[in-house]
């Protein structure tokens, strides 16, 4: 019997889609791009965008937003810096504010799309500062990519997630854990490969 190269796939996929539903593998690979946190005194906390839908903060930019506040609030940096896209910046801008951060320590970055491009325009504002230290504030698995990115760019970083609990109660949330896994590994592996890192 002749087996097809389009046999072999399907199978493979399925044993694939079978193991990240119904095995802790997914969790475990998960777990493994875990960065540290480094929380020490930094010239400044960086914040990442996460994205904002008509002026309200998606859940990850929400709670980036609010760690950042709490290192600024621990005295760990005298900046407070916050990336994204115009609206989101608009929003984290205010509930910062009326989180008691004033005004003269937030810095906003509104031009960038990209890790990269935060990356470039974070160390430009810190030209004089050869290897200044920030606190980088992104979820625990986009941290080791963005880290990267920043001390390409020059800067010392200190790797700051946010608290996150995720829930894996069922292989539907192992498959979304899959997909966020296999979107990150994409993006390293593009990364790398532009010469990003």
């Amino acid at each position: 019997m002749n087996v097809r190269p389009i046999q072999v796939l399907g199978v493979a996929v399925s044993i694939g889609i079978a193991l990240a539903a119904f095995t802790p593998l997914v969790e475990w690979l998960a777990a493994a791009m875990i960065v540290p946190a480094r929380p020490e005194s930094a010239a400044a906390i960086v914040v990442l965008g996460a994205g904002a839908a008509d002026g309200v903060l998606s859940e990850a930019s929400l709670r980036r937003t609010v760690h950042g506040v709490q290192l600024y609030r621990r005295g760990l940096a005298p900046v407070l810096v916050l990336s994204g896209d115009p609206k989101e910046v608009v929003a984290r801008t205010a509930l910062v504010t009326e989180l008691g951060v004033p005004l003269r320590a937030i810095v906003t970055e509104t031009a960038v799309r990209t890790t990269r491009e935060e990356a470039r325009a974070v160390a430009a504002r810190f030209h004089d500062r050869p290897r200044a230290r920030v606190l980088l504030v992104t979820d625990a698995p986009v941290m080791r990519r963005a880290s990267a990115v920043f001390a390409r760019a020059g800067l010392e970083v200190l790797p700051a997630p946010p608290p996150h609990v995720r829930v894996i109660d069922g292989p539907e949330r192992r498959l979304q854990l899959a997909r966020e896994v296999l979107m990150e590994v994409g993006a390293l592996v593009y990364y790398d490969a532009a010469g990003y890192l």
